[in-house]
C-alpha cells in the first residue's frame, strides 16, 4: 500500500473503478473538518433511485426508468452482463498502454458500474410487508435498502392465529417506518424455511425474533426483546441513527424454497424444498 509514515490516511472508492485495492493517499489537514470536507467532496456521490430520482442526470434516468419496466428475469440477466463488461473493462484498463487510453476505459469502467449500481436499484421499490420465498426474493429487495426480517414460530394448528398477529404488528411497524421516510424493507418468514440462514444468523431458537440486515454495508443486527410496534420502531431508529451495535454480516447466505402464502394470511405454507 505504500505507507511511509504513521499516521497516514488512504481513501478507497470501488466507484473509482481501476486500481481500488491501491488507494488513494490524503494528504490533507487531520482536523475533523478537512477529513469530513475531503470525504464529502471525493468520496460521497448522490444515488440515483426510485425513492430520490433527483440525484439521476438524464442518462441515468433513462436506464433507470428501463430497468423498472423489465421483468426481474431480464432485470437478472442485464445485471449479469454489466458485471461481465465491468470484469472485462477493467482488465483492459489495467492492461492500457497509456494514459490516455487509460482515461477512456476508466470512465467506460465508471459509467458501466453506474448502470448496473442504477439497474439493480430499479428491482429495489419499497412495497408491502413481503414474505421471504427464497434468495431471488431476498436480494430482490435487500441488495440497496435494509431489510427487517421477522421469523415466525412454526405455523401447526392453534398457531395460525399466532402468526396472524405477528403479521399485523410487523405490517403496523412497516406503516410507521413508512411514514417517517425510513428507506427500509420488511419481510418476514417461518421458522425453520431458512433453517441454515437462521444457524448463520444464530437465531435458531426464541420465536418470534427480527433481524436487520444491510447487504450494503455487510453488517446485521438482532432484536430479541418484546415483539410489538415500539420495539421494533425503537430497534429501527436506533440502527438508522448509528447508534446500534452492528455485527460482522456471514458470507454467502444461504435460503431454502418455500411455496407463497395465498389467500388468507392465517393459510398454512404447505411446501418447503431445502
Amino acid at each position: 500500500m505504500g505507507l511511509r509514515g504513521y499516521p497516514s490516511l488512504k481513501t478507497f472508492n470501488y466507484r473509482s473503478g481501476v486500481d481500488v485495492g491501491k488507494g488513494k493517499d490524503f494528504n490533507g489537514d487531520r482536523s475533523y473538518k478537512a477529513i469530513k470536507r475531503y470525504i464529502e467532496k471525493n468520496m460521497v456521490e448522490p444515488d440515483c433511485t426510485l425513492d430520490d430520482k433527483s440525484s439521476c442526470s438524464e442518462a441515468e434516468l433513462v436506464i433507470l426508468e428501463e430497468a423498472v419496466k423489465m421483468s426481474r428475469a431480464d432485470r437478472k440477466a442485464k445485471i449479469e452482463k454489466l458485471s461481465a463488461d465491468i470484469k472485462k473493462t477493467r482488465k483492459l484498463a489495467n492492461l492500457a498502454r497509456n494514459n490516455a487510453e487509460r482515461k477512456t476505459l476508466t470512465k467506460q469502467l465508471k459509467e458501466v458500474m453506474k448502470a448496473r449500481e442504477i439497474t439493480e436499484a430499479a428491482g429495489n421499490t419499497q412495497g408491502s410487508l413481503m414474505q421471504l420465498t427464497d434468495k431471488d426474493e431476498f436480494y430482490n429487495h435487500c441488495q440497496i435498502r435494509a431489510c427487517i426480517v421477522a421469523f415466525f414460530p412454526t405455523s401447526t394448528g392453534g398457531a395460525a392465529e399466532e402468526r396472524e398477529q405477528h403479521l399485523k404488528i410487523m405490517k403496523a411497524a412497516h406503516k410507521k417506518a413508512k411514514s417517517d421516510k425510513k428507506p427500509v424493507e420488511f419481510m418476514w418468514a417461518q421458522a425453520g424455511d431458512h433453517a441454515e440462514l437462521e444457524e448463520q444468523l444464530s437465531i435458531g431458537n426464541g420465536f418470534p425474533v427480527v433481524v436487520a440486515i444491510s447487504m450494503k454495508k455487510r453488517k446485521m443486527a438482532v432484536h430479541k426483546e418484546k415483539f410489538d410496534v415500539p420495539s421494533i420502531s425503537t430497534f429501527l431508529d436506533t440502527m438508522v441513527k448509528g447508534k446500534l451495535t452492528l455485527l460482522p454480516m456471514v458470507p454467502n447466505l444461504k435460503f431454502g424454497k418455500v411455496t407463497p402464502s395465498s389467500g388468507s394470511e392465517d393459510e398454512k405454507i404447505v411446501s418447503k424444498d431445502l
